[in-house]
């Protein structure tokens, strides 16, 4: 049953997120006419989404298995977090750009979540907060002093996000997926400027670096 929920709950938000990034191309006029047409424009984008889905099952199946120990929150609260990954991931390749509206969606369902853990969890769930808030203010402090030591080399868009992961996994999920997040970052640097696809002054997206570290995190960790 808790296997199904967050298969479902995984399909439900790759849904929603084509929704969102064709949504652009639905308006004016009547969007039934115009699904078809977007579709087709977006067909990688939604590709990608399956496969996104497809991950995701594969998450749910070794939470629920491998981390027995995990509550259905919990678990779900990690399925949300890298549907929101997924999303940024897409939007950072196409615009370089981290869509603020992603980023509030992840914290509205946040939000949701922790009421849910509120009612069900009562006193244990203040020990699960401070840990969260612990990660955030860790966050906050350390990409802060980076933007003001290394000139754009971080951007707010990426500090929003990493915010958003410390509400969701907490001090100890969040500085594990940051470290895997990062050597993937490194890895894909390297491998594009031996292909010469990017110099050493181009950017390079980080949100696709930040899906692939926390998905590979939350596999090791269960968190």
């Amino acid at each position: 049953m808790e296997l199904a929920i967050l298969i479902l709950l995984a399909l439900l938000l790759m849904t929603v997120s084509f929704g969102y990034l064709i949504a652009g191309d639905l308006a004016g006029g009547r969007w039934t006419e115009k699904l078809g047409t977007a579709v087709g424009k977006h067909r990688k984008t939604l590709i990608f989404l399956v496969l996104a889905w497809g991950l995701l099952s594969a998450v749910a199946i070794v939470l629920v298995r491998v981390y027995p120990s995990n509550t259905l929150i919990a678990n779900m609260k990690l399925i949300v977090l890298l549907a929101v990954l997924v999303t940024v991931a897409v939007t950072d390749m196409r615009e370089m750009i981290i869509p603020n509206r992603v980023i509030l969606a992840g914290l509205v369902l946040r939000a949701a979540l922790a009421t849910a853990e509120l009612l069900t969890l009562r006193k244990a769930y203040l020990k699960l907060l401070r840990g969260e808030l612990l990660a955030v203010g860790l966050v906050a402090i350390v990409f802060l002093l980076g933007v003001l030591i290394v000139k754009n080399g971080i951007g707010m868009g990426d500090i929003k996000l990493m915010l958003v992961m410390g509400l969701f996994q907490g001090l100890y999920g969040l500085i594990s997926a940051l470290f895997f997040s990062l050597t993937v970052s490194f890895f894909i640097a390297i491998a594009m400027l031996i292909a010469k696809k990017k110099t050493r002054k181009d950017a390079i997206p980080f949100a696709p670096s930040v899906l692939i570290g926390t998905t590979i995190s939350v596999f090791l960790t269960g968190m």
